[in-house]
């Protein structure tokens, strides 16, 4: 009967739900012990391609347009650890699709540019925010400011402690309501084979 099969489709539902959010605390877990263990790898690439392929990844996952704006001072090649840069984009920027306001066209903007020898990544949006009380502590391991999305509370984390690992830092700006901004630096790698 048609009433099994509703209920079965919420069951399923709810497994399915269950499975990406255990798939998602796996994949942060392995970032984690990746970051701790890997050696530094010193590559030369392109910050950009790895910016456009987190947002095009993320924002089909979302629902409404949102905009990618660059705001690029400076050459977009840049040497440190490709897949460390990567995991940390990738989950900035999906925090930023995440979080967005819904009753409003949405944004992402990242800029980039270089400051005192160290390469400078700022990740802004128009999203929800971050309320006063909660920025001190949303790079905790298992903090979530927020009940109104899925989160593991280990993304932040995570990034706060790739951006250490590459000697650089993770910084903080937000308000509730209004947006919040992100800022990754890390010093410019100069080393050579």
């Amino acid at each position: 009967s048609s009433e099994i099969d509703e209920k079965n489709r919420m069951y399923l539902e709810m497994v399915d739900g269950s499975a990406s959010r255990l798939d998602g605390t796996i994949q942060e877990i392995l970032e984690y012990s990746r970051n701790s263990r890997l050696e530094i790898e010193h590559e030369n690439f392109d910050v950009i391609e790895l910016v456009k392929q987190a947002f095009n990844d993320l924002r089909f996952s979302s629902q409404g347009e949102m905009e990618l704006v660059l705001d690029i001072q400076t050459s977009t090649r840049i040497t440190s650890d490709r897949s460390r840069v990567s995991v940390l984009l990738k989950n900035i920027i999906g925090n930023s699709v995440k979080y967005r306001r819904k009753d409003m066209q949405s944004f992402v903007k990242f800029s980039l540019k270089r400051e005192h020898n160290q390469i400078v990544m700022q990740v802004s949006d128009n999203g929800e925010g971050i309320d006063e009380k909660h920025l001190s502590q949303i790079f905790t391991m298992f903090f979530r400011g927020t009940t109104s999305s899925v989160g593991t509370g280990l993304g932040l984390y995570i990034c706060k402690e790739i951006a250490n690992k590459l000697k650089g830092d993770l910084f903080v700006a937000s308000k509730l309501g209004e947006g919040t901004s992100m800022k990754i630096t890390i010093p410019e790698d100069t080393y050579h084979e």
